[in-house]
């Protein structure tokens, strides 16, 4: 019988994973884990007319966000990880040496892993490096590489709750699977889902889980000062993040089938 995971837990302690079907453990997806998330929500800030995020402001939210929110997810892969960490001028053998030296760098290297993290040829998520790459609508390029790169100086500060993953192997998705949540109880609750086994791999989605963490970022924000008014803000987040989702799957998956799985309400 599935497991499911209540919604309120996906900021305290099970942050979104990406939609990324080379993850062996089960994970609750949207594009680029949360700090995609995170990306649209501060996108959606600007394209309201906010001041454009520089990195002074994006160093205290991302702070704040550790502190007073939850962890935050990216992902990279085996062979990037390895690149970022050359790239920084850092000898690694493999991906492992290479995060520990991505996360704990020494002093004299810090700044350059900071700014070979926002290289596109060394970001293993293809969603954040669509970002990285993209011009013209959507969140600016500039704030993609602004938040992924406070995110993990964060990291190099000591802040804890900054996730960073390595999937190793190669795309072999053969479907984009979307996991609505379970609602029946008012509560929502999402299954969290194995994207790769023994018998097929797929990009997993969790439209539900994903709202909601959104909802509770935009009021995050709120809170701060940051916006007036949490409900417009999410409604310009959700917009750009169903745009955001269709370029995304356009690129990495754009002749596969899409299977909505219904949820198992009577799942404890």
């Amino acid at each position: 019988m599935a497991t499911y995971v209540h919604h309120f837990e996906l900021l305290a302690s099970v942050p979104l994973s990406c939609i990324d079907g080379r993850a062996h453990r089960p994970v609750i997806g949207t594009p680029g884990g949360s700090i995609g998330e995170l990306v649209v929500v501060l996108g959606a800030v600007e394209s309201l007319g906010g001041t454009p995020w520089d990195p002074p402001r994006l160093d205290g939210l991302i702070t704040a966000l550790l502190r007073q929110v939850g962890p935050l997810y990216m992902h990279t892969d085996a062979a990037a990880a390895v690149r970022l960490a050359h790239a920084a001028g850092l000898e690694a053998s493999d991906w492992r040496e290479a995060l520990d030296l991505l996360l704990h760098p020494p002093a004299d290297r810090a700044n350059a892993v900071l700014d070979a993290v926002i290289d596109p040829a060394n970001v293993g998520c293809g969603h954040l490096r669509r970002l990285l790459e993209r011009e013209g609508d959507g969140p600016r390029p500039a704030l993609v590489a602004g938040l992924v790169r406070a995110a993990l100086a964060a990291s190099h500060r000591g802040e804890e709750g900054v996730v960073l993953e390595v999937l190793e192997g190669h795309h072999a998705e053969e479907e984009v699977a979307v996991f609505p949540s379970c609602t029946a109880t008012g509560h929502g609750r999402a299954q969290p889902v194995v994207p790769r086994d023994d018998a097929a791999a797929r990009f997993v989605y969790h439209p539900d889980a994903a709202r909601w963490v959104r909802r509770q970022l935009c009021r995050f924000l709120e809170a701060r000062g940051e916006v007036d008014s949490a409900p417009r803000l999410l409604e310009e987040a959700d917009r750009l993040a169903t745009i955001e989702l269709q370029h995304t799957l356009d690129a990495l998956a754009p002749d596969l089938p899409l299977r909505v799985v219904a949820p198992d309400c009577t799942a404890p």
